[in-house]
């Protein structure tokens, strides 16, 4: 991977970072319901033929959109005003071999 594309994949982990951050905090009430109902059509969204769609960034990132769509939607974030529930503990589920390494320091 040349080493311009380095830039690219940093900006689509923020996007990434920031609509996963949105929906954890909304289950705390603390977005506006506008802002996270974006975040979740974004989320549910199969669109590929945009650079910064959800299933798009997965894919340029190694990510299983499927698995991170799933683990996001079934509730295994932070519930909310309850008892402090820790997020979910599995790792994400990489789609592409663990043995390629990226040099990329994020």
């Amino acid at each position: 991977m040349a080493y311009e594309a380095f830039g690219e994949r940093r900006l689509m982990l923020a996007v990434l970072e920031d609509a996963i951050r949105t929906l954890l905090l909304a289950k705390r009430s603390r977005v506006t319901r506008k802002r996270a109902m974006s975040e979740l059509e974004w989320l549910q969204s199969t669109d590929v033929s945009a650079p910064f769609a959800f299933e798009s960034i997965c894919d340029v990132l190694g990510i299983d959109p499927t698995y991170l769509r799933n683990r996001l939607m079934s509730g295994a974030v932070v519930a909310a005003r309850g008892a402090r529930v820790r997020g979910p503990r599995t790792p994400i589920r990489r789609s592409i071999e663990r043995n390629r390494a990226c040099s990329a320091s994020f």
